[in-house]
């Protein structure tokens, strides 16, 4: 898959949402790009892509983006068996 693919896939996939943001570790992104690309994806790879696709980095940890996955991603990790739970883990807390 080339870098533009892979980019236009990003921006389809995830959209930004500072009111509500979800907080993913450049970890977590690294290994849910791994399993949607099909192919190795490092924590730097990852970070670099999300960068690149226009998504903001939280400053205090790097790698670490501000996203809400879309109607589209959700739809392909369910038809694909992808475990999207990461993104919901710690949402709906009140404090």
């Amino acid at each position: 898959m080339t870098k533009r693919m892979k980019l236009k896939l990003l921006r389809k996939w995830f959209v930004q949402s500072l009111a509500k943001p979800i907080r993913l570790s450049a970890q977590h992104f690294a290994e849910l790009l791994e399993v949607l690309f099909q192919e190795n994806t490092t924590e730097e790879d990852a970070t670099e892509l999300m960068t690149q696709a226009g998504f903001m980095e939280r400053k205090r940890s790097r790698g670490t983006f501000y996203v809400v996955p879309t109607d589209e991603l959700l739809g392909y990790a369910y038809r694909n068996g992808i475990d999207v739970s990461i993104f919901f883990e710690g949402q709906g807390k009140t404090g």
